[in-house]
């Protein structure tokens, strides 16, 4: 089972994404979270094997979750969803270490690359 921690303050995006997860016979243990703390505290605790974070959040950006994940562990997969892609915006992230850059009005996508951005070993 794969433990996806899902940074997206909306509930209707956090449902489309589970039902692709779902229609794509995935074994996803999700979790979502909204904002700062309780990603701090998901990372921690709920141990992700992925993250896929929203990249504009109310008080809290992508780039900065990335940071925060990347402090945690190095190796972990991040993937960033979002509703709006400036033309320099997913380079510039994969620079910082994003693995993956999607956007919401193809979620579809992001089951192939969840397939494809597997955990990395420590």
């Amino acid at each position: 089972m794969l433990r996806l921690l899902l940074l997206e303050d909306s509930a209707d995006d956090a449902d489309l994404l589970a039902i692709e997860l779902a229609g794509a016979g995935l074994d996803v243990d999700l979790r979502r979270v909204s904002g700062r703390d309780a990603y701090a505290a998901a990372l921690a605790g709920f141990a992700p094997d992925v993250v896929v974070s929203d990249y504009d959040l109310p008080g809290f950006s992508g780039g900065e979750a990335l940071a925060m994940a990347r402090t945690h562990d190095p190796a972990l997969p991040f993937v960033v969803l979002s509703g709006f892609v400036a033309e320099d915006r997913p380079a510039d992230d994969r620079a910082r270490g994003a693995d993956a850059w999607v956007c919401k009005d193809r979620m579809q996508d992001v089951v192939g690359v969840l397939r494809r951005v597997r955990p990395r070993p420590t």
